[in-house]
């Protein structure tokens, strides 16, 4: 399967863009795993050629879309039959960055973190009272 993955810096500014604003999306993605929970926030995990030209981004806490090509399928909804079509697989922050060689002695990037719902536990909310004040 085909993915490519897109790049998103903390205040919002997108790198790797698929309509090419920024240079183009990371489309040198090996694999993409995702892990979905309920009870906690998943993880995500892709590999990556380190030479790619948007290596330079992949960097703590920039957020990552991943979207697979589908090369045909069957749309319940619509009752349809499409071809070549992208689907979001995932998504997250970048929270680890590692550099391995794999067997074809390339450079590889694996970067891993948690899911969107990762983010919500980074969030501190002050005691609010009834009345609308944080003192009782």
């Amino acid at each position: 399967m085909d993915y490519y993955v897109e790049i998103y810096q903390p205040d919002g500014t997108t790198r790797g863009s698929v309509s090419g604003r920024n240079s183009g999306p990371i489309t040198t993605v090996i694999s993409w795993q995702q892990t979905v929970r309920v009870n906690r926030a998943g993880e995500f995990e892709f590999r990556m050629l380190a030479e790619d030209e948007q290596a330079p981004f992949i960097v703590l806490l920039n957020t990552v879309k991943c979207f697979a090509f589908v090369r045909g399928g069957y749309d319940s909804s619509s009752s349809s039959v499409y071809s070549n079509k992208f689907l979001y697989v995932g998504g997250g922050i970048i929270q680890t960055i590692v550099t391995e060689i794999d067997d074809d002695g390339r450079a590889v990037l694996v970067v891993s973190g948690q899911d969107w719902l990762g983010e919500l536990s980074w969030v501190s909310l002050d005691r609010l009272y009834f009345n609308g004040s944080t003192t009782d």
